[in-house]
């Protein structure tokens, strides 16, 4: 991956259009804000999926007719509870490896160490999908929405596979999207993992929507500063205050974190004391 590659920037589409679509903000809004999970970034692999999926094309096929289901429930938000959000992530993987793979056959064919890892590939998917350009598209296939039905039989496939053992339409998001927060030590000595990760836990968002989300990274800290009010400020860790693990501040706040909820940022009355003496 090139150093200094720009993000996606889905996010910050998102955040722009809600900041945009209000004046006379509060501090609960804003934090509101910071928890939202709307995937609009997946509407381009949505539609590719509805123009390929019609009736005539899906008949007898039993994966494609669950897919059909579970896209009529997607309601465009990354909540633990989702399952077409969860499958439309993984169909746009594998839509972004059917349509980009033949395009970079020819650097493979001369490097086999190459790989293609740009974080814009979404708009090159994007147009690919809308344009539809003859030449661009993998001989294999008759059309794009083939193509398209065969990313979708290849994105349930992998769905499986992650949660074997569970019907397609029960393979929400939080099973797939689970915080896996792990202290440096314990990553070392597994054995001590009891004592100093965080407890697993279904996450909602993701990492293109703006309550950023992934089994090992997210917000290392949430605040929204109140400018009016400074006493009204608020926070959320993905952990606690203290860094000793037998403290009842260790990761007292991480259950919170994980619902999206917020904490005064100011100080209450004191609950403990730590003295430290020299000798």
């Amino acid at each position: 991956m090139l150093q200094g590659m720009p993000a996606a920037p889905w996010r910050a589409r998102r955040i722009a259009q809600v900041l945009e679509a209000r004046t006379g903000w509060t501090a609960e809004q804003a934090a509101a804000l910071q928890n939202d999970v709307d995937d609009g970034f997946l509407v381009p692999t949505a539609e590719a999926l509805d123009r390929a999926l019609t009736p005539e094309a899906i008949a007898g096929d039993t994966t494609l007719t669950a897919v059909r289901r579970i896209l009529a429930a997607w309601n465009h938000r990354a909540d633990t509870t989702s399952v077409a959000h969860a499958y439309l992530r993984y169909v746009r993987g594998e839509l972004t490896r059917l349509l980009v793979e033949p395009l970079i056959a020819p650097c493979l064919a001369r490097d086999s160490t190459f790989t293609y890892d740009w974080t814009l590939s979404d708009e090159v998917v994007r147009r690919m999908l809308t344009e539809r350009p003859a030449h661009l598209l993998d001989p294999r296939y008759a059309d794009y929405d083939a193509l398209v039905r065969d990313a979708a039989r290849a994105g349930a496939a992998l769905m499986r596979k992650r949660v074997p053992g569970v019907p397609l339409e029960r393979i929400a998001w939080g099973r797939i999207n689970r915080a896996d927060v792990a202290h440096p030590l314990a990553l070392g000595l597994p054995q001590l993992g009891s004592l100093l990760n965080m407890p697993a836990a279904a996450l909602s968002g993701g990492a293109n929507v703006v309550r950023v989300t992934r089994p090992r990274s997210g917000a290392s800290m949430r605040m929204v500063v109140d400018l009016a009010d400074p006493a009204r400020s608020t926070w959320a860790l993905p952990g606690g205050q203290s860094g000793h693990f037998l403290s009842t501040a260790y990761g007292d706040e991480f259950a919170g974190w994980v619902k999206g909820e917020t904490v005064p940022l100011e100080p209450g009355p004191a609950l403990h004391h730590v003295r430290l003496t020299v000798r």
